[in-house]
């Protein structure tokens, strides 16, 4: 009889099975009836002292079959940290140990509750038959996470804890075994082995010992992605004290990902989203263009993205966004039609990625009971949601998205066509020189006619007249563009706060021309104007040359009207 086969009737009552040697007394027990299930765990759990390996209802093929599953060493460690939380552990340390410049092996210890027996039995079986209970916050979804994850990263581990009321006991799993006997088993540890000596300081508690990886990653770099992961993914609870977590011997900071801790964050949207039937997410969305390149780099290596074997970095690839169950980060980075991606449903209305919102992110937070409608994942790294949740998520989003978007549009165009501060700063250089300025006309010496002269006096000196009024020769010191009023001139010329300032008016309907330049034709527009209030300026000079220029200005503005 296949050994699945044969527990799958033991459990169930078809068949009877004779254990012997289970209890001090060395009474045997033959298991029927109602009570069959709780004696067949009470057997496995008193093992005898020679530690022989206990079979699980799976085979070593299908084991591998689930090993094979794609999982990154600090998704996997974020396994045992959400049954550390779940345990009610306060402090947990990450202990990682080289193997020359690749990764040795990785310890994750917390004071939780710890497991007796059974449960440590049972955390070893996929798909127990007693599976924990998980509250409304819990982490944790189907029980399965901790021995799947590692066995994805990992062909060993153990895992030693105790308890208040019982010291510490250990068990393992080692590929190498299960492989020779052809069956999934594992079995118990002895205390010789050195496993658990963590938990030495500690009431009670769990350590987990990963080993023998399935992949060669360089130590340091890993380090460095599983400080950032933690940091993002347990970042509310890091935040907020509830736990410390710490890689080797350092403490890891919060840092939220989607960057509302960040200086210049600026908050476009916060508040609850009813999803139908008296249910509700948070949601929250942030504009990240203001914060400093530093601060956005920093961000960029946070996303699940940067931690997976294809690296992205960039700003576009990390933008949209970012889901947490129980105020765990589950999945990242996400907008409607990424490839190979199905987060949202098809036809979801909402921008898609795009340069242009690439400082946009935010969090979608909803807790547990809502894991139907936003399908999350048996490894609780992505989500798949309802057509319904989705329109209702895009709804309350797509005014912030597009708004940020077409921002970034305007930037861009400004950028292309040059800025007014550069524009302005050419032309300013060359309004000052002696060429363009205003000028002021040569004194004249006025002719007058001979006086008679009477006997021994001097005739009188020639009579000096200045035309006009002195010019700085800084008679532009700043430009700018203002508003003043759809019936004035294009541009004004006057002194505001001591300077010599050239307006040009932003209401006149030719600006609207002005605007549509590219940075050539503006310098072009901008020397224009100063070469004809230079003009006027000297001509003003003039007798009657005030009311002239106010006349011509009058007439230019008018014609400009009619040209726009």
């Amino acid at each position: 009889m296949q050994l699945a086969t044969f527990w799958k009737d033991v459990l169930s009552g078809r068949s009877k099975l004779r254990i012997t040697k289970m209890q001090p007394s060395g009474k045997t027990f033959f298991l029927g009836g109602a009570k069959r299930r709780n004696v067949a765990m009470t057997a496995i759990e008193k093992q005898t002292e020679k530690h022989e390996p206990n079979k699980h209802p799976l085979t070593a093929r299908a084991v591998e079959s689930l090993s094979a599953q794609r999982r990154t060493t600090p998704q996997t460690i974020q396994e045992h940290i959400d049954n550390a939380i779940d345990a009610g552990a306060e402090n947990i340390d990450i202990t990682t140990e080289k193997d020359g410049k690749y990764l040795g092996s990785v310890i994750i210890t917390d004071d939780g509750c710890g497991m007796d027996e059974r449960a440590l039995f049972d955390s070893f079986t996929l798909g127990a038959a007693r599976p924990r209970k998980y509250g409304p916050g819990s982490l944790g979804k189907f029980g399965i996470g901790g021995t799947s994850s590692s066995l994805a990263r990992f062909d060993k581990k153990v895992t030693c804890t105790k308890t208040d009321t019982m010291g510490p006991i250990a068990r393992k799993y080692d590929m190498d075994d299960v492989r020779t006997w052809g069956e999934w088993a594992t079995s118990v540890v002895g205390p010789s082995l050195g496993y658990g000596k963590e938990l030495s300081n500690k009431s009670s508690g769990t350590s987990i010992h990963l080993e023998k990886p399935k992949k060669k990653e360089n130590y340091e770099n890993l380090n460095a992605q599983i400080r950032a992961s933690m940091a993002s993914v347990y970042s509310s609870p890091l935040r907020s004290g509830e736990v410390s977590i710490s890689l080797n011997g350092e403490k890891i900071n919060a840092a939220c990902p989607i960057g509302t801790d960040i200086p210049k964050t600026k908050f476009l949207y916060d508040d609850l989203v009813d999803i139908g039937d008296g249910k509700t997410i948070r949601l929250t969305i942030v504009d990240l263009q203001n914060t400093s390149k530093k601060c956005q780099k920093a961000l960029n290596h946070m996303s699940d993205k940067a931690l997976s074997d294809k690296v992205s970095n960039s700003m576009t690839a990390n933008a949209g966004l970012y889901f947490f169950r129980n105020d765990r980060l589950i999945s990242s980075a996400k907008l409607p039609r990424d490839p190979g991606d199905n987060t949202f449903p098809s036809g979801t209305d909402m921008l898609v990625r795009h340069p242009n919102l690439r400082f946009v992110r935010g969090r979608v937070s909803f807790t547990s009971d809502l894991d139907s409608e936003f399908g999350v994942s048996n490894d609780k790294n992505s989500v798949e949601i309802s057509e319904s949740v989705a329109s209702k998520i895009a709804a309350a989003a797509r005014e912030h998205f597009q708004l940020c978007a077409k921002e970034q549009i305007n930037k861009a165009n400004e950028k292309k066509s040059g800025s007014d501060d550069t524009v302005y700063s050419d032309v300013l250089d060359k309004a000052n020189t002696s060429s363009v300025s205003p000028k002021l006309k040569r004194p004249t010496t006025v002719s007058r006619q001979k006086p008679s002269l009477s006997p021994g006096k001097a005739p009188p000196l020639p009579e000096k007249r200045e035309e006009g009024r002195k010019v700085n020769h800084e008679w532009i010191t700043t430009m700018k563009v203002d508003k003043l009023g759809a019936g004035s001139d294009l541009w004004s010329h006057d002194v505001r706060n001591g300077e010599q300032t050239l307006t040009i008016n932003s209401d006149h309907n030719f600006y609207s021309v002005f605007r549509s330049l590219d940075k050539d034709g503006k310098v072009s527009a901008a020397k224009l104007m100063v070469a004809v209030e230079s003009a006027c300026m000297e001509l003003e000079l003039e007798d009657g040359g005030s009311e002239f220029v106010g006349n011509f200005k009058a007439s230019l503005s008018k014609k400009l009207r009619g040209l726009a």
